[in-house]
């Protein structure tokens, strides 16, 4: 789901304003677009592909405070593997604050004004956090969470 709204959202951008320099587009244009409908087409193994391939680089991604998106999680590997619940709900996540996103040289960068750009990695901070609780009905469960906050 990540790589199909992040892929949705770049492909957009891309599509609808590949004549224009340095275009603004909100997630609902990209959301309310035919190229997003079109995405769920393309295999998930290919979408990176498609995303570089077809990305403009003078498109920006306006992410704005309010705007709520699904999370699609995984926890696999040697040790855990995550269950998918009845309900078959993704969980949400609300955006706090207003930033933008922009894809060059198939990497992304995140601005607050559109001057200092940076690699996620350079623009965020944060931690990870694994541990046991006690769930609603006193029986083990696992908590994982992030706080991740600008740099």
């Amino acid at each position: 789901m990540k790589k199909l709204i992040f892929c949705a959202l770049l492909g957009f951008s891309s599509f609808a304003f590949s004549n224009e320099i340095n275009q603004i587009v909100t997630i609902d244009d990209v959301f309310d677009s035919e190229f997003f409908q079109k995405l769920e087409n393309i295999p998930e193994d290919k979408m990176d592909i498609y995303l570089f391939e077809n990305w403009d680089e003078k498109n920006i991604i306006l992410l704005k405070k309010d705007t709520t998106l699904p999370l699609k999680m995984f926890l696999k590997g040697e040790y855990f593997q995550l269950i998918p619940s009845e309900e078959n709900n993704y969980p949400m996540a609300t955006l706090k604050k207003d930033f933008y996103l922009q894809i060059k040289n198939k990497n992304f960068f995140f601005s607050e004004d559109l001057k200092k750009w940076d690699s996620a990695s350079v623009f965020f901070t944060g931690s990870f956090n694994l541990g046991i609780k006690k769930s609603s009905d006193h029986l083990p469960q696992i908590e994982i969470g992030a706080d991740i906050n600008k740099r």
